[in-house]
């Protein structure tokens, strides 16, 4: 059953100007460049794997460092944590939007793989 919270957060996530996805960063990247800047760099044209690769990713982690693994966690709080999420309603709107993007400049930003 959906919570009140639940239903907030999705309204949040449909009223989003631009919505990326950390497994998918730099298409993410993609995505909000051709978003707010209406135009696709070369290295987001993933049918010229030779300028797709030439991305620069950053992993910058300011002084933060995580030592613990999910696979530490309680599978109690993994449940609490699975029933909060809105991760498959984010990347069903991930991808619309991947596929809009793909469609207004005719080249694939998600590739296979």
């Amino acid at each position: 059953m959906a919570t009140l919270a639940t239903h907030g957060a999705m309204r949040n996530l449909n009223a989003a100007t631009a919505l990326g996805v950390t497994e998918a960063y730099h298409e993410s990247v993609c995505l909000f460049h051709a978003h707010f800047l209406n135009s696709l760099p070369a290295h987001c044209k993933c049918q010229n794997p030779e300028v797709w690769v030439s991305y620069v990713a950053t992993d910058a982690a300011y002084g933060v460092s995580y030592g613990r693994s999910i696979d530490d966690m309680p599978e109690e709080v993994l449940e609490k944590v699975d029933a909060m999420t809105l991760d498959r309603a984010a990347v069903k709107r991930f991808m619309a939007d991947v596929q809009k993007v793909e469609d207004q400049f005719g080249s694939k930003i998600l590739c296979d793989g």
